[in-house]
């Protein structure tokens, strides 16, 4: 048994041991974020959660209805308002970092508020866990210190039950852009699409950062143009790893880290892929 607020910072701790992000972003402020934070605590104890990649208002009523006395766990909120998107600017080391968050978000909140549910929407703390994992496990399985992206792909993500369980419906098949040498361990960096920002000029000073940092390589759930053009100017090469799949990957880490610790029940929602061998244990031990 646990409470939503044990919940909420075992995921914080979880998603502080990403060394190298911790270098570019403020994870403290992400938690004020309706998308990455605890949204609704019902101050009552749980033995079972309900594991969703995206969560609105209709899924918190039938979640309620069906599992009555569990959390739920989801990696991001859906929500719609006609006030649309809002940006919020975080100052960090004399720059800004501009996070977006849409008011439409706390609508599914107030729902799970009304009903009495434990909610957490862990969008980029759970996307920081899973960054952490990619970047060990592909070297660890394999046993090398240097990779090429082909082995990256085919010798650890095909392998693993999230994308092979995505792809299967053709979401976000993995995509390799711009071939690169061999890849060395503290040349590859995973971000799962919470950086950098979209605007072209911004992309290139966050690319000029990773650079300082002799990162050569991006593995990232998905991409839009300006950051494609910015990396192919900066030669930096780039892996899309499949948005569903990233997404998918970071809850079953989550929850099974949690499963380990309070013994709770894990219940899937909405197709969720859920992986009892994607755990955490492989990469501490």
């Amino acid at each position: 048994m646990l409470t939503i607020e044990e919940l909420h910072r075992h995921i914080q701790k979880l998603s502080r041991e990403n060394i190298k992000l911790k270098d570019f972003c403020n994870v403290d402020k992400i938690n004020l974020f309706a998308d990455s934070g605890m949204v609704n605590n019902a101050e009552t104890e749980f033995s079972k959660i309900v594991l969703s990649l995206d969560i609105n208002d209709f899924d918190i009523y039938l979640i309620n209805k069906k599992y009555p006395n569990a959390a739920i766990l989801a990696h991001h909120p859906i929500g719609m308002l006609d006030a649309g998107w809002e940006r919020e600017i975080i100052k960090k080391d004399n720059s800004e970092l501009g996070i977006m968050s849409s008011a439409g978000h706390f609508n599914v909140s107030f729902k799970a508020e009304m009903l009495g549910v434990n909610l957490c929407c862990a969008h980029t703390l759970a996307d920081f866990v899973a960054a952490t994992y990619l970047e060990q496990i592909a070297f660890k399985k394999l046993g090398k210190t240097e990779l090429t992206v082909k082995e990256i792909i085919e010798k650890v993500l095909l392998k693993m039950d999230e994308p092979q369980y995505y792809s299967k419906y053709g979401l976000n098949p993995i995509k390799e852009i711009f071939s690169n040498e061999n890849i060395a361990k503290e040349n590859m960096f995973v971000q799962i699409g919470t950086y950098p920002p979209e605007n072209y000029e911004k992309c290139l000073e966050y690319l000029d950062n990773l650079q300082k940092h002799k990162i050569k390589f991006i593995v990232d759930s998905d991409v839009e143009a300006p950051r494609l053009k910015a990396m192919k100017e900066k030669g930096i090469s780039y892996l899309m790893g499949t948005h569903n799949a990233m997404d998918c990957i970071a809850l079953n880490l989550i929850a099974n880290s949690i499963k380990k610790e309070y013994g709770c029940e894990i219940i899937p929602w909405n197709n969720f892929c859920y992986s009892e061998k994607t755990n955490l244990s492989e990469i501490l031990h």
